[in-house]
Order: structure tokens, then C-alpha cells, then sequence
């Protein structure tokens, strides 16, 4: 998962989970965390999710910003949010998926939260999938019915001038 370097994490449960966990704790804060470890260039990752009532974009974005400044520097490129509602999201995806880059694409039944080390009860049905046909119409679909926001993106160092080495 470290070797791609784009990720797509859509779950219309990881960012209500957010109001539940306690902060680094949440599936999707996980998922990052991991993300931000071991080999590999720096990341862009999408989540593409729901708000719980309660929520605001605000507090999610204030939320998982925080995060991302407590994760090593230099592992992310961005990190954007896609806010969905949840009418638009259910009739399309009921599995939760993970792609990475173009191409490979990890289905979750439990989602992101299996992250979590929680004990869960059930059992959890996933597999690597090719990610064409349905499953890239699905997420086109959700992406013209969200709204981004921003929560990291990595600032560029300023270009020094002629004058600056002298």
C-alpha cells in the first residue's frame, strides 16, 4: 500500500467516525498514520466520505488538520476531503473501497474502521479488485456530488533568488 502514491479512500462512515474515536484513533487517522511510515515518496490521498449530523465541514477539517500535523513531514503531498451526502453515496457504493493509483482497488465490508483494533464481531468480506467498469463510474459519480476541502496540502519552499546566495 506504501508503494502508490495515490490514494482514494471512499467509506461514507470514515469521517462520522471521527465524533466517536478519540483523536489518532479513528479508522481513517489510522489509515494515514500507516500511510506516513516506512519507504515510499509522499502521498496524495482523497477520502471521499459523509458528515454525520452534528458535524460540520469545519470541525472535520480542523480535526483530521490537526492530525496531519502530528504525522512525520515530507509524507503527504495533500490530503483533500470530498463531502458527500449520504443520499447521493448509498444508492451507489455499499462496500467501502481503498484505491490505489489507477488501477488496484481494495474492497472493505467493515471499511476503514477495521483499522481501528477494535475486536469486531463479524467477519470482514474484501479482495483486491481491477478498478474499471462499475466501481469507476460509482466513484465518478460521488465526485460530481461533493464538495473538496482542503485539509493538508504541502507548502512549497519559497525559490531562492540570485541575491539570497550572494
Amino acid at each position: 500500500m506504501r508503494q502508490f502514491n495515490h490514494h482514494v479512500v471512499i467509506d461514507r462512515f470514515a469521517v462520522p467516525r471521527l465524533a466517536r474515536r478519540d483523536v489518532g484513533t479513528s479508522g481513517i487517522e489510522c489509515y494515514l498514520k500507516r500511510l506516513s511510515t516506512g519507504d515510499g515518496g509522499a502521498k496524495y490521498v482523497e477520502i471521499i466520505s459523509t458528515i454525520e449530523p452534528g458535524q460540520t465541514e469545519a470541525l472535520v477539517e480542523q480535526r483530521l488538520s490537526d492530525f496531519m500535523n502530528t504525522l512525520p513531514a515530507g509524507r503527504f503531498k495533500a490530503v483533500d476531503l470530498l463531502c458527500v451526502n449520504e443520499r447521493d453515496f448509498q444508492p451507489l457504493v455499499h462496500y467501502r473501497l481503498v484505491r490505489f493509483n489507477n488501477v488496484h482497488c481494495l474492497r472493505l465490508d467493515k471499511g476503514i474502521e477495521i483499522l481501528e483494533g477494535l475486536r469486531l464481531s463479524t467477519t470482514h468480506s474484501y479482495g483486491l479488485e481491477n478498478y474499471e467498469g462499475v466501481t469507476t463510474r460509482n466513484e465518478t459519480t460521488l465526485r460530481t456530488k461533493g464538495r473538496r476541502i482542503t485539509i493538508f496540502n504541502q507548502t512549497v519552499a519559497p525559490a531562492r533568488t540570485a541575491a539570497a546566495d550572494r
